[in-house]
């Protein structure tokens, strides 16, 4: 006879029914809690986007209102340029100018909207006509013909060379030139080459007259020229250009002339000239009128730009009492050595000559 087992399920207590009640709960809770948060972050990610969106707006309408100013700014500062160009304001142009040309850099951008390319236009136009009118403004004063000279500086012409640096740098070019030029009109007159004074005996002449003529300048013109300008340097550059070419062209032409005396008187006079540049201007002028260091200039082959001076030049002192040995810089040191007396070495065989 086989034994059968059967199991009968027993009630559960009142306890465990109790907890599988509240698992259930719980798990019913954390199911709303997920789905809670599942929508909260949806609702984040929602809100988030509209920030970014009016963030965008807000970038936008700060630049457009930007624009708009900067817009504002420009048509009524082109009406003011041109305005004043007419007046010959040259002095609030100098500032009104610069800020126009600002303000039209923020609308390179927007150059294919014909409004604001007719207000670059003008602005251009406005640049060029004030180029021109400066250009004759200075013509009037300085003109290239003549020797003339108006009595003293004028407040409108400072204004214009303050102009003149905002527009092309031609237009400084020009007046620099124009000035220069009209400055040493007289020089050429008076040193011609069938003049007396031309000679090399009369040497310092010429360079009395430059000295003279920085003086005048300094007195007159001084604060009419902006200081980086460097006009003084620049006259006395183009002078000792312009003596170089003379004193060559008649040194051709009367070559027979030339004595050994006479020529050592020349080169000291001229070395002592060059010195005084160097001790008085710095040369920034002679390198594309920029601020660089300057090379060293090539050594001479003149035997009497040496640091000792020759036994010649000696004896010359001696006889002649009012020629002082001069005291010549090295080369290196001096940015204007050779810058007239390089005319003389050609002449030098006088002296080998007299040597032998």
């Amino acid at each position: 006879m086989k034994w059968e087992f059967f199991f009968w399920p027993l009630p559960l207590s009142p306890a465990l029914e109790e907890a599988q009640k509240a698992i259930q709960q719980l798990f019913g809770k954390i199911k709303d809690i997920k789905d809670k948060a599942e929508k909260s972050e949806q609702m984040v990610k929602e809100i988030t986007r509209d920030i970014k969106q009016l963030d965008h707006a807000k970038r936008h309408l700060t630049t457009s209102i930007t624009t708009l100013n900067h817009l504002h700014m420009l048509a009524g500062g082109v009406d003011s340029l041109e305005a004043m160009t007419r007046r010959r304001q040259y002095g609030e142009v100098a500032n009104l100018l610069q800020g126009v040309m600002n303000v039209l850099e923020h609308f390179h951008r927007y150059m294919g909207i014909p409004q604001i390319r007719q207000l670059s236009e003008r602005v251009k136009a406005a640049q060029t006509e004030l180029g021109q009118q400066i250009l004759a403004d200075f013509e009037e004063a300085f003109p290239s013909q003549g020797t003339k000279r108006p009595g003293g500086p004028s407040n409108v012409l400072r204004d214009a060379c303050l102009v003149a640096n905002i527009l092309d740098p031609r237009i400084k070019q020009e007046i620099i030139k124009k000035f220069i030029k009209q400055h040493l009109s007289e020089y050429l007159v008076l040193f011609q080459e069938n003049q007396d004074v031309a000679w090399l005996d009369k040497i310092d002449r010429r360079y009395a007259w430059i000295k003279r003529q920085l003086v005048d300048y300094e007195e007159k013109y001084g604060r009419m020229f902006p200081r980086e300008w460097y006009m003084a340097e620049r006259i006395a550059v183009e002078f000792c250009h312009i003596t170089r070419t003379e004193l060559a062209k008649i040194m051709r032409t009367r070559a027979k002339e030339i004595e050994v005396k006479l020529l050592l008187f020349a080169i000291q006079r001229t070395t002592n000239f060059e010195g005084f540049l160097a001790k008085r201007f710095s040369g920034c002028t002679l390198t594309d009128g920029t601020l660089k260091k300057l090379e060293s200039p090539p050594a001479s082959t003149n035997p009497f730009l040496e640091d000792e001076p020759a036994p010649e030049m000696e004896e010359l002192a001696m006889e002649k009492g009012d020629v002082e040995q001069p005291k010549k810089p090295k080369a290196p040191d001096n940015p204007f050595h050779g810058i007239v007396s390089k005319c003389f070495e050609p002449h030098l065989y006088v002296y080998i000559e007299s040597q032998d």
